[in-house]
């Protein structure tokens, strides 16, 4: 059963379709370029994958910047190792100003 509006209700009504054209219109425009970027970017996913699978084939599975990341870490690592390897050892002597106190006592009793 529908209800029968008045000629009030049929204005609201009428207020508010004015009122959300606009917004409609922009929604259905944002609608349509999603759905194109989306087509858009399934197609490139499609051509990367293409270019990735004998790099999968290769390495077990890995993309390409999955295994230059990998290669980066190991690097990384390496220089690591040889920047504490090559440092000289430090030398574990009392500090300076034991020195000093030594010094002033020895001044002192002479």
């Amino acid at each position: 059963m529908e209800k029968e509006l008045s000629r009030f209700e049929i204005a609201i009504v009428k207020r508010t379709a004015q009122n959300t054209k606009a917004l409609r219109t922009k929604r259905d425009k944002a609608k349509a370029r999603i759905e194109a970027l989306t087509s858009e970017l399934q197609e490139i996913e499609a051509v990367i994958e293409k270019f990735e699978a004998p790099v999968k084939e290769i390495t077990g599975g890995l993309t390409s910047e999955e295994v230059l990341a990998e290669l980066a870490k190991a690097e990384t690592a390496e220089e690591n190792v040889e920047t504490t390897t090559s440092e000289e050892p430090t030398c574990e002597c009392e500090p300076e100003s034991a020195n000093v106190a030594e010094g002033l006592e020895a001044s002192v009793s002479e």
